[in-house]
């Protein structure tokens, strides 16, 4: 019991340079959307109520009928690039330091709208990450949303399917949100330590932890009418599906209009972005 509380005490110490990793080993300077092969999309800023310049990508849907997807990246690197393979799971197969890149440009030939967003200390984002940060940057985000007047599909890609639930209870009153995506999500921060230190059920562990990223508590308290849609990798080694069938058990709980697609081979990076729209198409977009 003492090893154990000794390293859930480390784990307390370092979990924020875990959960945040914005300028990994070999990371290559962000590049404009043109030059990472992005036509007509254009880099923009927005002031968050703290006082962070929040950069995001943005292109307009081709007809109105189309939404944008508003695109939450993971915890490493930026849009264009995550670095090396060591600061990646070495399990997945095919990686791609772009693999964001190569959505974002499935989005854009399907006509969809974008809007990929740097959180603060991400990309050329001032400030530095923290989960209230999160927050703040969402509700900039989402007030710039209800202010324009777009229709949207928040997608949270692992860390970022945090900020895709905030958004849902940001908008999830308004006409704005026409459904919500999660994929590689986590049950929360706290499932993640016992994912990874099994002995860490023993002990208290939640009272260790800084952030808590608690998407288990966000759909449990939810009253949204839309479509929740959660999908993971079968070959996930880095968070496994078992994280998006408690999600999945948390809403249906609620009665929730959700569902979970389980990707065969894929991993938490190395999904096929056709394959992922695809599904957003067919049980949101296009329902």
């Amino acid at each position: 019991m003492i090893i154990t509380y000794i390293k859930i005490f480390i784990l307390s110490l370092i979990q924020g340079h875990i959960i945040f990793v914005p300028k990994p080993t070999d990371l290559k300077p962000m590049k404009t959307p043109l030059e990472y092969g992005l036509q007509d999309t254009s880099d923009q800023t927005l002031v968050t109520e703290d006082g962070i310049t929040i950069h995001y990508w943005l292109k307009k849907p081709v007809g109105e009928h189309k939404p944008y997807i508003v695109f939450f990246q993971g915890n490493s690197g930026h849009l264009g690039d995550i670095g090396s393979r060591d600061n990646y799971d070495k399990a997945e197969k095919a990686y791609d330091r772009e693999y964001r890149i190569n959505f974002l440009k499935v989005v854009e030939k399907n006509g969809y709208g974008i809007i990929a967003v740097s959180h603060r200390g991400y990309g050329i984002s001032s400030g530095k990450p923290s989960e209230t940060g999160f927050v703040e940057d969402v509700k900039a985000l989402s007030e710039m949303i209800k202010k324009e007047n777009i229709k949207v599909i928040p997608f949270g890609e692992s860390l970022g399917s945090f900020s895709a639930l905030t958004m849902m209870s940001d908008l999830k009153d308004s006409e704005n949100l026409e459904g919500v995506v999660l994929i590689g999500a986590f049950a929360s921060i706290e499932e993640k330590a016992y994912e990874l230190h099994e002995d860490f059920r023993r002990v208290n562990a939640l009272g260790f932890l800084k952030y808590r990223f608690d998407n288990k508590k966000i759909i449990s308290e939810t009253d949204y009418k839309g479509k929740i849609l959660l999908l993971h990798g079968s070959d996930d080694q880095t968070t496994a599906p078992y994280h998006s069938e408690i999600l999945l058990g948390e809403g249906r709980k609620k009665g929730l209009d959700i569902e979970l697609v389980i990707l065969k081979g894929a991993g938490h990076i190395t999904w096929n972005p056709e394959v992922v729209l695809q599904n957003i198409s067919a049980k949101i977009a296009d329902k």
